[in-house]
Order: C-alpha cells, then sequence, then structure tokens
C-alpha cells in the first residue's frame, strides 16, 4: 500500500490507499517519520503528516534537522511550520536572537530598529548618575542625631520599593508567558536587575551572548567608578578638599548601592547556571536561550 494526499474536512492530508507502484510511493504513516530505513514515532515538537512530511508545532524550533528546541519565555517567537522557520526577524538556536538591525518586539517577533536608538540609553545613563548623586548627596548629609525619623523612614520606604521592584524583575524570567498588561511591565521592571536588551542596545551595537552577559555583570562596576567620580567632584567642589575625612560618605553610599542592587547582582551571577532542557537532550540558558550549556565557548566564558 501507499498514501495518497486527499482533502478531508478542508485539510489536504495523507491517507493509506492501495497500489504503490514505486519505491518512492512508499512512507511513514501519520505520526511517524523515516529514520534509517525504519519508521519511528514522532518525536515532540514535531507533527508528522505522513509520507515522511514534516512540520514543526508551534512554541518549537528546529535547526533545520529533525531535532527540536522548546521556545521557553516567549513561545511566540516560534510560530512552528516549515523545518528551520522563526518568526518575522528572529534566527538562530531556538529562534533566539533578532537579525542585525532589528529589535524585540512584545509579539514574539523582531522589528526593525526606529531612530533615535541611542535615546533610551542616554537617558539611563543619565538617570542612573542622577541617581548615584542623589544618594551620595543624602548620605554625605545624613546626620543621625539631627535628622527628623520621617527622614529615616523615607529612606527605608525606597529601600524597600527598589527592592520590590527587583523581585518584579526576577518574577519576569520566569518561564511563563505573561499576558499583558504584565509583560509589558516586568519587561520594563527588568531595566533595574540591567538587562540592557530593554533599552534596545542591540539597535546601536550587536554583541554576541557572551559579551552581553559579561558587559551586564560589569554595569556593577562601572557603577562604583561612577559613584568615586561622584565622590571626588563632590569632595573637591563643595568642601574644597579633605577626602580623608569624607571617606564615609564615599564607603556608606557603596554599601547602601550594594544593599540596594544585591539581588540584581545575585540574579546576573547566577544566569548562567540556569539551564532549561530541550525534547532534543540539549539545555540552553534560560536567559540567553542561543546559548547551549556545557557545549558552547559562550557558556564556558560564562
Amino acid at each position: 500500500s501507499t498514501m495518497t494526499r486527499m482533502e478531508i474536512q478542508g485539510a489536504m492530508r495523507w491517507m493509506p490507499t492501495p497500489g504503490a507502484s514505486r519505491a518512492s510511493d512508499c512512507g511513514c504513516g501519520t505520526g511517524a517519520w523515516l529514520h534509517e530505513g525504519d519508521c519511528v514515532e514522532c518525536a515532540e515538537g514535531l507533527e508528522c503528516l505522513g509520507m515522511d512530511e514534516v512540520l514543526v508545532a508551534e512554541g518549537y524550533a528546529s535547526d533545520g534537522a529533525l531535532s527540536t528546541f522548546e521556545c521557553h519565555g516567549n513561545k511566540r517567537r516560534c510560530p512552528g511550520g516549515p523545518l528551520g522557520a522563526c518568526a518575522a526577524g528572529r534566527s538562530g538556536l531556538a529562534c533566539a536572537e533578532c537579525e542585525p538591525g532589528f529589535e524585540a518586539a512584545g509579539d514574539g517577533t523582531c522589528v526593525p530598529c526606529a531612530g533615535g536608538s541611542m535615546v533610551p540609553l542616554v537617558l539611563a545613563a543619565l538617570a542612573l548618575v542622577l541617581g548615584l548623586w542623589g544618594m551620595y548627596h543624602f548620605i554625605s548629609k545624613y546626620n543621625r542625631a539631627k535628622d527628623a525619623l520621617s527622614m529615616v523612614m523615607i529612606s527605608t520606604l525606597f529601600s524597600l520599593l527598589v527592592t520590590a521592584t527587583q523581585h518584579l524583575g526576577v518574577f519576569g524570567t520566569l518561564d511563563l508567558d505573561w499576558a499583558e498588561p504584565a509583560r509589558t511591565i516586568l519587561s520594563a521592571l527588568s531595566l533595574i536587575n540591567f538587562d540592557l536588551d530593554v533599552l534596545s542596545v542591540g539597535c546601536v551595537v550587536s554583541f554576541a551572548p557572551a559579551t552581553r552577559y559579561l558587559i551586564k555583570i560589569s554595569c556593577v562596576v562601572w557603577v562604583i567608578v561612577v559613584m568615586l567620580t561622584i565622590h571626588m567632584l563632590y569632595v573637591l567642589i563643595i568642601y574644597k578638599g579633605g577626602f580623608r575625612e569624607h571617606n564615609a560618605a564615599l564607603f556608606g553610599s557603596i554599601g547602601a548601592m550594594v544593599f540596594l542592587f544585591f539581588t540584581s547582582m545575585v540574579t546576573m551571577a547566577v544566569a548562567p547556571f540556569q539551564c532549561h532542557p530541550h525534547p532534543n537532550g540539549a539545555k540552553t540558558v534560560q536567559s540567553y536561550p542561543a546559548v547551549l550549556c556545557g557545549e558552547s565557548s559562550d557558556h564556558g566564558i560564562m
């Protein structure tokens, strides 16, 4: 017997029919595909329609062969269809990367970068500098013996607000398909966890996943450098010198910064160890789906 393509209830399907006259007319039935001369059960993430016609299921991606990766996180970047298919503007392992000159959109696709891609990055840098200056100014002027209790309450509430915001940003990294408006809110809050992709950095310059991770980790160092610069300028301009007398303000500011962003720093540090399994047996880093755990050079660098 063989199989013939027929229209069944408005859809074209392979149906068993008698009378195969050629070897090429023979193939595997629905739910199986030909592997080394034998018909084997269709793997997870694949749809075997019969006669070796194989499609990728929605929420999965293929590297072009009969090997599938589950698209953790935003499954809409993997619409399914022919082997190797990705959402518009995407490519790479598990459809995780945007094409050069594109940025991620909320619907799983990647869209061309709009003009003014540097603006979010510049505004974020200015906000960071102003925020660090405000922290240093508050700590340098703070006098526990003289200041009112209300100032202590305000600073405590602010630290709790920052900590809660970081926790919400961590929720955004969970393998869940958040509904709107939660998806947009969590994406915006991920900036406090040093997720630079929110600022469309990929539109300014394109980096490999390992380089993006190293830049993300180095943000902590750069923040300390900015705090040191603020301390030097503050002492020179406001106090006209006397670095040793005002070291307490510097140490207090760095300590407060480490306390406020401790959750973010821990989240960044453990990211390379959070790996997701896939139907083909491979594992990829949760935050960097294009990086194979234990197999790629990028993961070794991380």
